[in-house]
C-alpha cells in the first residue's frame, strides 16, 4: 500500500526549527527500523534544507513543499 505524503511550509525561520521535528514523527511512523527511521530524516531534511536555501526567498509567498511516498 502507497503512502503519500505532502507536507507544506511558509518559507520562515520558523518553519526551518520546526521542519526536522515533524520529520522526526513522520519517520517514527514510517518505520521502527532506527537505520532506516534515520535515512528517511536525512532525506526529507536535507530537500527541505535545499529548498530554503535556494528557493525563491524574495517571494513573501513562497512555500516549501515536500512530498514523500512510503510503499
Amino acid at each position: 500500500m502507497k503512502e503519500l505524503v505532502r507536507i507544506i511550509f511558509p518559507v520562515s525561520l520558523y518553519s526551518v526549527r520546526i521542519a526536522d521535528d515533524i520529520f522526526d514523527v513522520l519517520a517514527s511512523n514510517v518505520t521502527r527500523d532506527k537505520q532506516l527511521g534515520h535515512n528517511i530524516r536525512i532525506v526529507l531534511s536535507e530537500a527541505f534544507n535545499n529548498a530554503f536555501l535556494h528557493g525563491d526567498k524574495n517571494n513573501p509567498d513562497a512555500e516549501i513543499e515536500v512530498k514523500a511516498c512510503f510503499t
